[in-house]
């Protein structure tokens, strides 16, 4: 095992094991998941599943999806589908797309769209990301989701601010997870508990790579800046840093841990003097391994928009652990 994946020895505890045997493959439907950690997730901690439906607004999500896994449906329109059509399943896992019109006229926004999938189809639960960085307290967008989720009153509502380093991946990445179960099944879900870290990001790093990332003089310039400024040191540590900037205030370096993949840019390392590679940013997320179809570019912000598998790794164990499936 990769020490990347040094996560899943939490997980695969012999109790946890024992459950998974009794387990009847799970159906699953998800939306909106980039390149589906979710069922990655699945894959790699042995739960059984049936993977139901996979709907994306975003044809280049689909190619993806497609060239890795094997959904029976594939909807490409999910705001104008069918409610009518969607199969059943026992698991629903989507990504909430932050829009203004939650606030304004929710029957119009894809969050509804999410509500309406989970009303028809009945989960026994679900798992629902929130990308947004809000205060979950005050926050009237968010408010209203968790408000209208209330409305399913079959189910108990659970929501945490979870970040993928306390879950055994080097990355600060924050991430709101709202979970729904069903009040029959739930024997009193707890979200998991953080891991020790025990690894950094050199420890994803492919060390025989030999792609050659030479920095622009604006890029140089800003690691100069950094230095004369006292916000890193010695350049030979592992310092992952945001150079797609136009400041050096703006680049916001950190030791050991990446900080949040965003928006597809490249973050660069210090201690090996380029750019993380496409497949150290799935390590990053937790991913074992994937297939690219797509330009890098694309990938980058693919893996960027991605959950992270180990989180959902644990959610998943919580779930499974603390519900009569």
């Amino acid at each position: 095992m990769t020490k990347h994946l040094h996560y899943l020895k939490h997980i695969n505890s012999l109790e946890f094991k024992y459950n998974l045997n009794l387990l009847k493959p799970l159906k699953i439907g998800c939306d909106n998941v980039s390149i589906n950690a979710p069922i990655h997730a699945l894959s790699l901690i042995n739960i059984p599943f049936i993977y139901v439906f996979h709907g994306d607004n975003n044809k280049t999500n689909i190619k993806s999806i497609l060239a890795n896994y094997s959904p029976q449906i594939i909807y490409d329109n999910i705001t104008n589908r069918n409610t009518m059509d969607i199969p059943v399943i026992d698991v629903y896992i989507a990504s909430i797309i932050y829009q203004k019109c939650i606030l304004e006229n929710i029957e119009s926004s894809v969050f509804y769209t999410n509500f309406i999938t989970i009303k028809k189809t009945n989960p026994k639960f679900f798992i629902l990301e929130y990308k947004k960085k809000i205060n979950m307290t005050t926050n009237p967008t968010f408010k209203i989701i968790i408000n209208k989720l209330q409305e399913l009153t079959r189910y108990n509502i659970y929501f945490k601010l979870l970040n993928t380093q306390n879950y055994g991946i080097p990355q600060s990445r924050n991430r709101i997870y709202i979970i729904g179960i069903d009040k029959k099944l739930d024997k009193g879900f707890t979200f998991p508990k953080d891991i020790k870290q025990d690894t950094n990001v050199y420890d994803i790093i492919d060390t025989c790579e030999t792609i050659n990332h030479n920095l622009t003089l604006q890029q140089q310039d800003l690691l100069n800046d950094l230095q004369t400024n006292n916000l890193i040191y010695d350049l030979h540590k592992n310092w992952s840093i945001n150079l797609n900037v136009s400041n050096y205030k703006k680049c916001n370096p950190i030791l050991n841990i990446c900080p949040c993949l965003s928006n597809g840019r490249r973050l660069y390392l210090s201690s090996i003097k380029r750019h993380y590679t496409t497949r150290e940013y799935l390590k990053l997320q937790g991913f074992k391994e994937f297939i690219q179809v797509v330009s890098d570019s694309r990938f980058y912000k693919q893996i960027s928009d991605s959950m992270s598998v180990n989180v959902v790794a644990f959610l998943f164990k919580s779930i499974i652990s603390t519900t009569t499936l």
